[in-house]
């Protein structure tokens, strides 16, 4: 269990069609957002170092404490950002931002909402109060002084963040006391109602929000200037702050009077110093994402290095995988189950009537039929037996054009790549007889040929970005390499794209000798128009589709033609 399925195990919201996680290392700090479906959230994955781990811009030592205090943060982050999933509905805030600053609205929002997710937590999962506590004190040994923060309003806006995340009210300076303590009682009051319409659900507690929202908001605008709105580092970021400088943890700083602290304060229970980290069962847990963690990267690198010396002769920038998205995998195919089901019988029956035509000259032989055909001195030769291990006779390679061009059919090219996978992985009985990969100027792996289509494999699928040139030649040249190398008996290659291949001088002349050159060697090479009626120009055996169920109807009739012709 890897860090993205251990994010989707921890989560508050269980439903993945309505919260998405999505897991990259170009990310410094969580992010979260709303869709049309639900809501997305984006974490940072942990990097590795000389001897060192890196998440949420701390550095740990990598060994056994080090990993331990990374889970934990990421436990914190996952509870945080999904717990605004049982709240946050930005539109409801629509009305009362009109006219606003953005960076002040932005940050009273988000005050606003922490505290009812940190009151969430502490009334129905009291048992995560504790990876809060830990964020919340690991934020404050890294914060800046607040004495040494200059414009008052940035300095106020700390002083409520930390209360709204640990409950202390003892970060302010001396100067703003008299400002911030009646928004401490204001902010109180309203996690008292937070408190109280948690265990009456009837409750509404949308007018409370505003109520404070506009409170806060109105208080702070009298002291600006506003420049930046402060986040915690394992919450949503709000944009670019001077008040978390890096930070080196080392392996036996536990900081634990602030943690007991951040503890009480979230809880308002007294917590027993040394007492309040979390227990053996939360180490093991961690170790163990950590270990699937190495041992998929290790993995893909394995994976990475058979591409590394065919793809030398390609102009592509760059090898490697998609940024995982579960959700969204499971989205396209909700939307295209009925299309995939069709797909699977008509490719089962492409299947079966192209075997049973090339084959019933040999293979086991029917004795009856034998006997029949030399009594009666017919010239029938169809007198054997169909092997039904032929199926693993089949290689398939789908490749996804990903590039900037396909960006306006990106849902329909993802359809139409799901319903080939979820369809391989049905009609095909060997797992690893089939592979999907991905281009633009980069070419991306999805499933190679030695993984088996699981969740990690989807998760690649739905995390597919559209974006780059469109360097199809040498993305058939390598998918063809890695397919010729297979042992089976027929290889199909399947190409979804627009029919817009563009990077560099030849490009379009380039695809179209590569393509030759595979079909010369029995292979069928399929093009397959995504709502484009242009992979006619380039590949002899195409299929243009504008809907799924063209696409379903005419694929299967052009997959039997193909594999026809490749023998």
């Amino acid at each position: 269990m890897g860090f993205d399925e251990y994010a989707r195990s921890l989560s508050f919201e269980k439903d993945p069609l309505k919260l998405k996680f999505i897991m990259a290392y170009d990310l410094e700090y969580p992010d979260f957002d709303e869709d049309e479906l639900g809501f997305i959230v984006k974490l940072p994955l942990p990097r590795i170092g000389d001897g060192t781990l890196a998440f949420l811009e701390y550095t740990f030592p990598d060994d056994v404490e080090g990993r331990k205090k990374i889970v934990w943060l990421f436990r914190a982050s996952v509870y945080h950002l999904s717990g605004h999933t049982l709240s946050w509905k930005d539109i409801a805030y629509d009305g009362w931002r009109e006219g606003k600053n953005d960076v002040l609205s932005n940050f009273v929002v988000s005050l606003v909402e922490d505290i009812w997710v940190n009151q969430c937590v502490a009334t129905w999962y009291p048992d995560k109060v504790l990876d809060l506590g830990f964020a919340g004190a690991m934020m404050l040994a890294r914060l800046r002084s607040v004495d040494n923060i200059r414009v008052q309003a940035t300095r106020l806006m700390v002083s409520l963040m930390v209360y709204a995340n640990t409950g202390l009210t003892s970060y302010v300076s001396d100067y703003d006391l008299g400002i911030v303590e009646p928004l401490y009682q204001l902010l109180r009051r309203f996690r008292e109602a937070v408190g109280r319409s948690l265990r009456d659900e009837e409750t509404d507690i949308l007018p409370q929000k505003l109520e404070a929202a506009e409170s806060v908001y109105r208080a702070l605008l009298e002291y600006g200037p506003i420049i930046e709105a402060p986040s915690p580092p394992f919450s949503e970021n709000l944009g670019a702050s001077s008040l978390f400088p890096p930070m080196r943890v080392g392996t036996q700083e536990w900081f634990e009077g602030l943690l007991a602290e951040c503890v009480e304060g979230l809880s308002g229970d007294q917590v027993v110093v040394g007492q309040s980290q979390p227990g053996r069962v939360s180490e093991a847990e961690a170790l163990q994402v950590f270990e699937s963690h190495f041992l998929e990267k290790e993995k893909e690198r394995k994976i990475l290095s058979r591409y590394e010396e065919p793809a030398q002769s390609t102009r592509f920038n760059s090898l490697g995988f998609p940024n995982k998205d579960y959700s969204e995998y499971l989205r396209v195919k909700e939307r295209c189950k009925r299309s995939t089901s069709k797909m699977t019988e008509a490719l089962n029956g492409a299947m079966n009537e192209y075997m049973e035509d090339i084959r019933k000259k040999f293979g086991v032989l029917d004795l009856a039929d034998a006997v029949q055909v030399i009594a009666s001195k017919s010239e029938r030769t169809d007198i054997f037996l169909k092997d039904e291990k032929i199926k693993q006779s089949f290689a398939w390679a789908i490749v996804v054009d990903a590039s900037t061009s396909m960006r306006n059919v990106r849902d329909y090219a993802l359809e139409t790549a799901v319903i080939l996978a979820e369809s391989a992985g049905k009609v095909l009985l060997d797992m690893t007889s089939w592979s999907v990969f991905a281009f633009n100027d980069r070419f991306e792996i999805i499933k190679d040929f030695s993984e088996h289509y699981n969740a990690r494999v989807k998760a690649r699928l739905g995390g597919l970005a559209f974006r780059g040139l469109s360097f199809m030649p040498d993305a058939i040249e390598l998918a063809g390499r890695a397919l010729v190398a297979r042992r089976e008996e027929l290889k199909v290659m399947m190409v979804i794209s627009d029919g817009w291949p563009y990077g560099y001088k030849d490009i379009h002349s380039a695809a179209s000798e590569i393509i030759s050159n595979l079909v010369a060697a029995n292979m069928a090479v399929i093009g397959i128009g995504a709502q484009s009626g242009r992979m006619e120009y380039l590949f002899d055996s195409h299929c243009t589709s504008y809907t799924l169920k063209q696409f379903v109807n005419r694929f299967s009739q052009r997959f039997y033609q193909a594999c026809d012709d490749a023998v």
